[in-house]
Order: C-alpha cells, then sequence, then structure tokens
C-alpha cells in the first residue's frame, strides 16, 4: 500500500504538470468473507493470489498500476486516462476476474468469484481536485456498484449524489 501511496504522488504531480486526467478503479471481491468462511484461509489466500495476477497480466501493456489496497481490496492507478478509458479498463479487469471461474458457492452473484468496481477521475491541479477525494469517490461508485447488485463497474459521475470530479 505504500508503494501505491508513493505512485498515487508521483503520478499525481506529473498529472498536474502535464494537465492530464488521473484515474482510479477500486475494485472489492464479491462476497469474499463469505468465500473465505465457506472454503478456509488458504483458499482465500490463493484466490487473493491469483486474482492479483490476473489483473496484473491484463494490464501489462497499459499504463498504470494494479496494486492490493487491503483486505479483499485492489486498486487501479490510471495516469492520462480519463473517466470513460478508465471505465472501459474496469470492465476488462471484471471480465478477467470472472473469467477465472473460481470457486465461490457462498456468492449471492453466482457460483463463482466476481468483482465491482469504482471508477473515478480528475484533473490534479485544478481547484478542488485532491487524491483523497479521487479515492473517495472511486470509493463510493464501489459502493454503488455494490448496491446494484455487484459484478458490475459503476463511474462517480454515474449516479446522484457523488461529486462529478471529471469536470
Amino acid at each position: 500500500r505504500r508503494y501505491f501511496q508513493e505512485t498515487m504522488q508521483n503520478e499525481w504531480e506529473r498529472a498536474a504538470d502535464d494537465g492530464k486526467p488521473l484515474s482510479v478503479v477500486l475494485m472489492d471481491i464479491d462476497f469474499f468473507k463469505k468465500c473465505n468462511d465457506h472454503y478456509g484461509h488458504q483458499y482465500g489466500d490463493e484466490v487473493l493470489c491469483k486474482v492479483a495476477k490476473a489483473m496484473e497480466s491484463s494490464m501489462e501493456h497499459k499504463s498504470g498500476l494494479v496494486a492490493r489496497f487491503g483486505g479483499e481490496e485492489f486498486v487501479a492507478l490510471l495516469p492520462g486516462i480519463d473517466i470513460d478509458g478508465a471505465a472501459v479498463i474496469g470492465e476488462t479487469l471484471r471480465k478477467v476476474v470472472d473469467s477465472l471461474k473460481l470457486d465461490n458457492v457462498q456468492s449471492e452473484v453466482c457460483e463463482w468469484l466476481t468483482i465491482s468496481l469504482g471508477v473515478s477521475s480528475c484533473m490534479p491541479g485544478t481547484e478542488g481536485a485532491y487524491f483523497e477525494q479521487l479515492i473517495k469517490s472511486a470509493d463510493e461508485a464501489l459502493y454503488e456498484a455494490k448496491m446494484q447488485g455487484r459484478n458490475r463497474v459503476v463511474k462517480s459521475t454515474d449516479f446522484k449524489g457523488s461529486e462529478n470530479l471529471s469536470e
């Protein structure tokens, strides 16, 4: 997480200097606690590793960073990519994890592991743009994805009550 925060700070400054957007995709494994409780912590650890590896591979040819953010959460930092581009990358990540077909019979979505994703974007260096707010907006979008049934991508600009950071 420290590496992510250092990278985020560096990319924030670079985006501000270059006048380019910075996007974040916050991801959460759906019903991971139920998965862990049902299959055991060893399986849970294997799931985390497989998900991380799959996300990393799918990001190989894109500029950006995917990191574990804590527990069953992951984050993608996408410099120079606007919210729509970040949502496309988020959907790619969702499909990659879905295609792993990792068992999770305790899920209320389907019998395998899925993820929910929240996407946020801003223009660093503009008034009112702070990276804490960027993460918070992605987290709110992630919460909305869960409220809408999970296993989906929601942009922070897609629902009421969210501050539009991309303008």
